[in-house]
């Protein structure tokens, strides 16, 4: 099994990190047992991260601080902890509901800092491997799902509707292949990868990319193009590529012409969009609502988790005609996470929120200038360009309100920052 194993990961460009290390110790072990449960089972369900996240901090728990969190890493985690310590003030000061407050706040410490640092905390010589191990077990799921959208079986909850939905909704589906895919573009686009990880990165990456397409999630096709445009563009110019570029960009847009010629799903997808499609006009009244609340709550918002809770902001929609998706009691957030920061945290959690994205790419572009000159840079590369298209994305979604898609993206962000950083005893 482990020889089968090691031929496997020998496709990927690996950790060039020294293998000149020490044995590990009884509370790396319980790290890493908890981290492969994580990776492996939370594609699938985010009961297994839960699960793998108190494995990984009974492991902690064994040797308390044998990590020393870098100065950036420190800011960060500052901002965290500022951002959940405004939270609970709102939600004992001005919501409705103080319950729901410091449940909704438990949500995001659970699905942000957790994953942020169980990512941290595993040892620098497997964090490759096991973000290997959980990019294909979101590739076995992609291609479940695509053998039930193709008919070979039926199984609603990976594929209806015309759409891949891995068993989430089609949106979280989409942000998590796209994640997939870019970490293996990244790959594909590190100088000097042999021409056998080229096919191999080539291939995977063009079936996460079929996966990604037939989702059918119109904010990230959107929110992809801008991140592979960028990360495409990016390389011709850095690595003075332009003909490889070139040969990329023809191959992208053959790759959606393609998808729109063969599936009628994705046509259908298209055909749609406009301003008279129901899903625009229910983000737009919701974000009339949003601003409504805005407006008149400034600065303290209306409190964490109190969305549902809002009966005359409902009410002063259906005076207005603005039909909503969901009413009162029933919808949980505005589906544009910025407005539903600025609406239940006010302003100043607002500007909190956006710190913390701030220094997330602070963080990242610090790992990807220590990872310089090895194949880590691609994997960094990948990961900057899927947390770009995640900002954009979230101005039609709340999706970083978790557990699915919120848990990924912070816990690879903390693979990024201990990547190149040797476990402290």
């Amino acid at each position: 099994m482990k020889m089968t194993l090691n031929r496997f990961y020998d496709y990927f460009p690996g950790n060039s990190l020294s293998d000149n290390y020490s044995p590990l110790n009884f509370s790396e072990k319980i790290i890493i047992f908890g981290s492969i449960i994580f990776a492996a089972g939370i594609p699938w369900s985010h009961v297994f991260g839960y699960i793998g996240a108190g494995i990984v901090f009974s492991g902690a728990l064994i040797s308390p601080g044998f990590v020393r969190f870098a100065k950036g890493e420190k800011k960060l985690l500052i901002l965290f902890l500022s951002f959940f310590a405004w939270g609970i003030i709102l939600s004992f000061a001005v919501a409705v509901r103080s319950g729901d407050g410091i449940e909704t706040i438990f949500a995001y410490f659970a699905h942000w800092l957790i994953p942020l640092v169980i990512g941290l905390w595993l040892p620098s010589r497997y964090k490759i491997k096991i973000l290997y191990l959980w990019i294909s077990s979101m590739f076995i799921l992609g291609l479940i799902s695509f053998l039930a959208f193709t008919g070979f079986f039926e199984a609603p909850r990976f594929s209806k509707e015309g759409m891949l939905f891995g068993l989430h909704n089609h949106i979280q589906f989409a942000a998590l292949l796209l994640l997939g895919f870019n970490i293996i573009y990244g790959l594909f686009l590190t100088p000097g990868i042999s021409k056998k990880r080229i096919l191999f990165t080539g291939i995977s990456g063009a079936l996460f990319l079929v996966f990604f397409i037939l989702t059918g999630s119109r904010a990230w096709w959107v929110a992809g193009f801008i991140s592979i445009g960028g990360m495409t563009v990016h390389h011709m110019l850095a690595n003075r590529s332009r003909k490889t570029a070139l040969i990329l960009a023809a191959v992208g847009i053959l790759f959606a012409a393609g998808s729109v010629a063969i599936f009628p799903q994705v046509r259908d997808r298209i055909n749609r969009t406009g301003f008279n499609d129901p899903n625009f006009i229910h983000r737009r009244n919701m974000a009339v609502m949003a601003w409504e609340v805005i407006k008149e709550n400034p600065v303290l918002g209306i409190g964490p988790g109190q969305t549902p809770l809002l009966k005359k902001y409902y009410d002063r929609m259906d005076r207005m005609n603005l039909p909503q998706e969901t009413g009162y009691l029933h919808k949980k957030h505005f589906h544009n996470i910025y407005l539903q920061m600025a609406a239940e945290f006010g302003f100043p959690g607002l500007i909190l929120f956006i710190f913390i994205l701030y220094r997330s790419f602070i963080v990242l572009f610090t790992a990807r200038s220590k990872a310089a000159g090895n194949y880590n840079t691609g994997i960094v590369y990948g990961i900057i360009w899927s947390f770009a298209a995640l900002i954009i994305a979230e101005f039609f979604d709340c999706l970083m309100r978790g557990p699915a898609v919120a848990m990924e993206y912070f816990w690879v962000l903390g693979i990024c920052a201990g990547l190149n950083r040797i476990v402290t005893k």
